[in-house]
């Protein structure tokens, strides 16, 4: 069990020596860690890094984001402290893994807060739900250069810690101190979710994506329900099967089944029929 409970006489800062001593003795290389107080986007700073010769592991986070970015060019609205803004630099995996790293992103949180005692839905392909289906958090992950190699990833993670915010446009928020009944440590937190994700992604690269699949199946929202797949150009709906070899969705259509990819659709809820 992982406790994450924030000590009455502590601040609720980020440390870099509390985020230290939690990833000490995982294996590999230690993360180079960089905190700070504001930025515009974890992401593109550590992007920015990466190409200045940064190598991974890293990780990176800040108390406030002035422009925090979520997919599809969408803005992460950020509260000033409480929360996670949370960027990591890791190799990047082989171009066939590389569809299936958000899914696993999403699983090693969800695997965290279970460890805790609460439980998250995943919503394909990025968004993270309590039980009462509002979003806790988000998911951006990007290919970056590293120096004049493009061989890293930046996996973006903002969650709602010890404060809901609300994203307009959005779900209704909630936040994982309320999921798990106190307030969190979140330089503990950080800890336990880099090593969860280094040690899936590991599992990965050498075993495949096969567990990362089911892992996902195990806690997606809508699996067997009907969906509205939302494109670029219109809707379409069906019955939420599953996912594909390569991360993406199978949906059961009046016309047989169809597939789609991350980069081309939002899903959501059909309220318009049953299965």
């Amino acid at each position: 069990m992982h406790d994450f409970r924030l000590a009455e006489d502590r601040k609720d800062r980020l440390r870099s020596s509390v985020i230290a001593a939690m990833v000490k003795g995982r294996g590999g290389p230690p993360p180079e860690i960089r905190l700070w107080e504001e930025v515009d986007s974890t992401n593109v700073r550590l992007r920015e890094l990466a190409e200045t010769g940064l190598e991974p592991p890293v990780i990176a986070a800040a108390e406030h984001q002035t422009a925090g970015k979520g997919r599809r060019g969408r803005t992460w609205h950020s509260a000033h402290a409480g929360n996670l803004y949370l960027s990591l630099l890791t190799p990047l995996p082989s171009p066939v893994l590389m569809p299936w790293l958000p899914l696993l992103v999403g699983v090693a949180v969800a695997e965290v807060v279970e460890a805790a005692g609460g439980a998250l839905w995943l919503k394909w392909p990025n968004d993270l739900l309590d039980t009462r289906e509002r979003k806790v958090g988000g998911i951006l992950v990007e290919a970056s250069s590293t120096g004049r190699q493009r061989n890293g990833a930046v996996i973006g993670l903002g969650l709602n810690v010890n404060a809901r915010v609300i994203n307009p446009g959005g779900t209704e928020p909630g936040c994982l101190s309320e999921i798990l009944g106190h307030q969190l440590d979140r330089n503990r937190l950080i800890g336990a979710l880099f090593r969860t994700i280094q040690a899936r992604m590991e599992a990965m690269q050498n075993q495949g994506p096969e567990g990362v699949h089911a892992a996902w199946l195990a806690r997606g929202l809508w699996l067997g329900a009907r969906v509205e797949v939302l494109l670029e150009a219109g809707c379409d709906a069906g019955v939420f099967e599953g996912l594909d070899a390569h991360g993406r969705i199978r949906v059961r259509t009046e016309e047989g089944e169809k597939r789609f990819a991350a980069g081309e659709i939002s899903l959501r809820a059909d309220a318009g029929g049953g299965t």
